[in-house]
């Protein structure tokens, strides 16, 4: 598909957020639960191949990224006593991935 990009005129495309989030709507990508783990769209092993396509054929990859909010897994209260607490924290961060 790069190579028809390239055909067209393009020199970069932008990708969704690969981190993951709450499901595979276009919307749900924006609500990240995880920084941790690419997820949703592909693998980690998918977006290198892509990134190695790209660069082959002169197209520049732009990755959206969501640096400003996350779903709510937690109250400030909990996350504020999970800092004193490990095992809150632990409990906390199995939110996340789920």
């Amino acid at each position: 598909r790069m190579k028809h990009f390239k055909d067209m005129g393009y020199d970069a495309v932008q990708i969704s957020p690969v981190q993951k989030s709450i499901g595979d709507q276009w919307w749900a990508r924006y609500q990240p639960v995880s920084y941790q783990h690419i997820d949703g769209l592909g693998s980690e092993q998918d977006l290198r191949s892509l990134c190695q396509k790209a660069e082959e054929t002169g197209i520049i990859i732009i990755a959206d990224v969501v640096f400003n909010h996350m779903a709510v897994v937690a109250s400030r209260h909990e996350w504020l006593h999970a800092m004193e607490n490990h095992h809150k924290l632990e409990e906390l961060y199995h939110r996340l991935e789920e």
